[in-house]
């Protein structure tokens, strides 16, 4: 036994002399086996990026070609009409009649609704009906023009959307400014009986509860907060909304900041997009608010709660005795952020507008100190605004077709421009539109 145990260190070095050279070939086996599927995957990695910039080429050129189609059989009067149709293009400076770097005449802003105003408080010109009214209004009006437009002028002028690609694309800081056009899409509103001059002052004055227990009550609960806050609570995003996420995420990937303020009082944008901080420069139905202790609720549930229960109006009691309504703001009321919007709109070198009248101040001055710090403004709404003026381009036209475009050109645009690192680009590409 003792001699077998003195040659235990023989047969393991016996062992490591004839098993090593094994071990050696094992391993480099391995480790070509290795170059090899790095070599190959590299391979398809190339050949698949050949493939999507033949597929992206041949793409541009049938888009160029439907582009060119789609407005040849437009007549000449239809450029020169007095109202132009959904989805004309217009530069601005045209349409005024003014000579380019030219400032427009006082005459052209809406200065009336400015002056004898404080600054921070959101003012309508009408000024005649509360905030949730406004925008279901402007909501049923989008969808009414949208139905009677003109199948001509539903095409898409690619070469334009190009041009704005190209204008944000090379955007250090892009503002994006969003409206009830964006949000009509997603929504569709009961017939509701119209509300009376109790009712609207009632909502002006957030005498909620007070309502409730009067004449009025059914009306401002089946047409106000049945028939107007939940349909809008309840919708989804659309594709504008998706769009304008899809914008957001490939600009970030080249370092340009994006901001988005939206005027509307849902959640749409927020749902597109949950790692957005979106600012709501009027406020969000979603939560409501104490009068008193200024405590949050979640206003849906509230809602869905009264409807199963509509005779139990403390529903809309808090603990401390106030009245809890949405955290919206009302015409005269201040507007909480302003000051953080017009920081954003100072430091923007590109403004979007998206489906706004942009007849509603403050909000609406953000255009004016975008464009007077040497930004450009391109509009995308239906009718005419008091802003055209300071535009440097005018998009009408069915505004989620329009929006849903823009990113798939955006991501084409930035594949192509070799000062982005070949990392990013890769990184660009691989993004799902």
């Amino acid at each position: 036994m003792d001699g077998d145990d003195e040659n235990i260190p023989q047969k393991k070095a016996f062992l490591r002399k004839t098993f090593q050279p094994i071990k050696k070939r094992i391993e480099d086996s391995d480790f070509e086996e290795k170059e090899e599927e790095d070599e190959k995957e590299e391979k398809e990695e190339d050949l698949e990026d050949e493939f999507e910039d033949e597929k992206m080429e041949k793409t541009q050129k049938l888009e160029e070609v439907i582009s060119d189609l789609s407005f040849d059989d437009i007549p000449i009067e239809a450029t020169m009409h007095s109202e132009p149709p959904d989805m004309m293009v217009i530069p601005l400076q045209a349409a005024v009649h003014r000579e380019p770097g030219r400032k427009p005449e006082p005459s052209s802003l809406p200065m009336q609704a400015m002056i004898h105003r404080e600054p921070e408080k959101i003012v309508d010109e009408n000024d005649q009906s509360s905030r949730i009214n406004d925008i279901c209004a402007g909501m049923a009006t989008q969808k009414e023009v949208e139905m009677q437009m003109d199948e001509k002028f539903k095409r898409i002028n690619l070469d334009l959307i190009k041009k704005v690609v190209n204008v944000i694309g090379n955007a250090k800081s892009i503002l994006i400014f969003s409206g009830a056009g964006i949000s009509a899409p997603s929504v569709k509103f009961p017939k509701i009986e119209p509300l009376n001059n109790n009712v609207k002052k009632a909502i002006r004055n957030r005498d909620y509860y007070e309502i409730l227990k009067t004449e009025d009550g059914k009306l401002f609960r089946d047409s106000y907060l049945f028939g107007s806050i939940l349909p809008i609570l309840e919708s989804t995003p659309n594709k504008g909304h998706f769009a304008m996420r899809d914008l957001q995420k490939l600009l970030e990937m080249i370092n340009a900041k994006v901001t988005i303020i939206t005027q509307n009082l849902d959640n749409l944008h927020d749902l597109a997009d949950p790692e957005s901080n979106i600012i709501h420069i009027h406020g969000t139905l979603k939560e409501g608010i104490c009068s008193k202790c200024r405590k949050k609720y979640d206003y849906l549930s509230m809602l869905k709660k009264f409807k199963k229960k509509p005779n139990k109006f403390e529903i809309f009691k808090c603990d401390c005795s106030g009245v809890i309504t949405p955290n919206m703001i009302e015409y005269g009321e201040s507007v909480r952020e302003y000051d953080t919007c017009e920081s954003k709109a100072r430091s923007s070198d590109v403004m979007l507008v998206l489906g706004t009248s942009l007849r509603v101040t403050p909000a609406s001055e953000l255009v004016d100190i975008v464009e007077k710090q040497g930004g450009k403004v391109i509009l995308f709404t239906r009718s005419d605004t008091p802003k055209d003026a300071l535009a440097s381009l005018h998009i009408r036209g069915d505004l989620s077709d329009i929006l849903s475009t823009i990113p798939k050109e955006l991501k084409i645009y930035l594949q192509k421009q070799e000062i982005i690192p070949k990392s990013i680009r890769k990184k660009i590409k691989k993004y799902k539109i």
